[in-house]
């Protein structure tokens, strides 16, 4: 049986492995279709996104959206938000295919319920503000899709935090909780050369 560190290994065959555990895992078609294509992306560097995804297994995005959560509820993966780029952690499948011998353990994630922001995962990069997480998740009333999580990050490159929140008060004062709203405030407002001071202050 392999070993979570396995997993992350280049000789590892996952696509093989996926085939030969397909029965256990107990998914839909689509489920393991995304699984193995989020895989195969993740272990040939290939960006992944909810749009590439979509177009490779015929399907609309809102579909990914709903296959992502599927599967995040049946503890098939986890998503890594530590980075500029939304990271798919698989090894979960591992586990759910009863296929798992002692080994390094699971590796941990950031999420909105989380207290601290470990460093064993394999991936790096600058931290979304899990405050930020926080306060959006708590906002719109749930947790962030996949592709609202990417658009976020994205936001936190460009924005500060503040500014960030002072559009989600604004869009929630007109109940337009959403984030390409955020954004549509974002960039008219930077588009207005705005300060953050401005802002604060209630300039528009």
């Amino acid at each position: 049986m392999p070993t979570r560190s396995d997993w992350y290994e280049p000789w590892f065959d996952r696509t093989a492995w996926f085939f030969e555990n397909a029965e256990k895992l107990d998914l839909e078609p689509q489920e393991l279709l995304i699984l193995m294509l989020i895989s195969y992306m993740d272990q040939h560097g290939k960006p992944i996104t909810e749009t590439v995804l979509a177009s490779k297994a015929g399907v609309d995005v809102e579909m990914i959206d709903e296959i992502f959560r599927s599967l995040s509820d049946k503890g098939c993966f986890q998503v890594d938000i530590r980075s500029k780029d939304i990271k798919f952690v698989l090894d979960g499948v591992l586990e759910r295919a009863g296929d798992l011998s002692g080994g390094s353990a699971r590796i941990p994630i950031l999420s909105a319920g989380s207290k601290s922001m470990p460093d064993a995962s394999p991936y790096s990069g600058h931290p979304l503000p899990k405050s930020l997480l926080e306060e959006v998740e708590e906002e719109f009333g749930r947790p962030l899709s996949g592709t609202e999580m990417e658009r976020l990050c994205r936001l936190a490159e460009t924005y500060s935090e503040q500014t960030i929140l002072h559009a989600l008060d604004e869009a929630s004062a007109y109940e337009k909780r959403s984030l390409p709203y955020i954004e549509a405030l974002l960039s008219a407002w930077k588009s207005k050369g705005l300060s953050d001071e401005d802002i604060e202050n209630g300039k528009r």
